[in-house]
């Protein structure tokens, strides 16, 4: 029964059939290949058996997530509530996302993003489990009908638990609303409110506070970046919200890079706007995005759940 069949060079196939031991072959004068045929896997890895995955790469050193991998790392992505099981002791870095606030109604202050949090060279032990617990995004505020705005909810916290450690990510806390109509804080900053046909500001990114329009004020960032583990290639995370537009005439403000919601566009002045199609857009899940605020007399949108990506390298 063949097992694998290998062209060497540009010459004719050579067939390898239900090998035991390592197979010679050669190759002219070029080179001499040394190929291992795994009769049960029908596969072959270049060096010694159980070498990898049989084709001569590494495999997996543990379970949960979603698996991915570069030329150094795998990465276990967890978007919901899970466990990392390692099979084999490992050294492990963990990024960490808390949930992102929800953004206020009528045009105020916008939702922050989630705080980040990388922990580096976690030591876990074949076997152990790290249990995963995803912050969930704040609630959009709910417009009353009247009056001015009313704020969203605060973002839950992220957690990665290995014995007695508990690494933690907090959610971006409840947005207010105030005279000073101000964005959220968070990993990275809401827009501030607006109002009387001003332009709406856009949402911070990568840690920065969000962007306001005169008089109000920017939520306040974490002041350090918000990429996966950060590295200044890694993916962004934890954008503010923009804020609502006040008038027709305005235009919303830009969830910030990393998953910000936008703000709601603004109905009509004879309607006083309200509908449904002018409310903050959600920030992302599994980014940890913050909400953008209503337009105007509009709800807020609801921020974007955290996440936890743990990584080792592949070697």
């Amino acid at each position: 029964m063949t097992d694998v069949i290998y062209r060497v060079g540009s010459g004719e196939p050579v067939v390898l059939t239900d090998q035991t031991s390592p197979v010679f072959i050669e190759n002219g004068d070029e080179a001499t290949i040394t190929a291992w045929v795994s009769r049960a896997g029908k596969s072959a890895a270049a060096g010694a058996p159980g070498n990898g995955n049989g084709n001569g790469q590494p495999t997996p050193k543990g379970t949960g997530g979603t698996i991915m991998e570069d030329a150094n790392y795998f990465y276990h992505r967890f978007e919901a509530d899970g466990t990392f099981e390692a099979l084999e002791a490992i050294s492990a870095d963990i990024f960490l996302v808390g949930g992102g606030a929800g953004g206020a109604s009528n045009n105020r202050g916008a939702g922050g993003g989630g705080y980040t949090h990388t922990e580096t060279a976690v030591a876990i032990a074949s076997g152990a489990a790290v249990a995963i617990t995803i912050g969930q995004g704040g609630a959009g505020a709910v417009h009353p009908g009247s009056g001015g705005g009313v704020g969203g909810g605060a973002g839950g916290n992220t957690t990665a638990t290995l014995g007695a450690s508990t690494f933690t990510a907090n959610g971006a806390p409840a947005t207010t609303v105030t005279s000073s109509r101000p964005g959220g804080n968070g990993g990275s900053g809401g827009a501030s409110g607006t109002t009387g046909g001003s332009p709406s500001a856009d949402g911070g990114s990568d840690g920065g506070n969000g962007n306001a329009t005169s008089p109000y004020l920017p939520g306040t960032g974490q002041g350090s970046t918000t990429r996966a583990f950060g590295d200044p290639e890694g993916e962004l995370f934890a954008g503010g919200g923009g804020c609502g537009a006040s008038s027709e005439v305005s235009t919303p403000g830009a969830g910030g890079a990393g998953g910000g919601g936008s703000g709601g566009t603004a109905g009509s002045s004879g309607s006083g706007g309200g509908g449904p199609e002018h409310a903050g857009n959600p920030g992302l899940d599994g980014k940890g995005g913050g909400g953008g605020s209503g337009g105007n007399s509009s709800d807020g949108g609801r921020g974007g759940n955290g996440c936890v990506i743990v990584r080792y390298a592949r070697e």
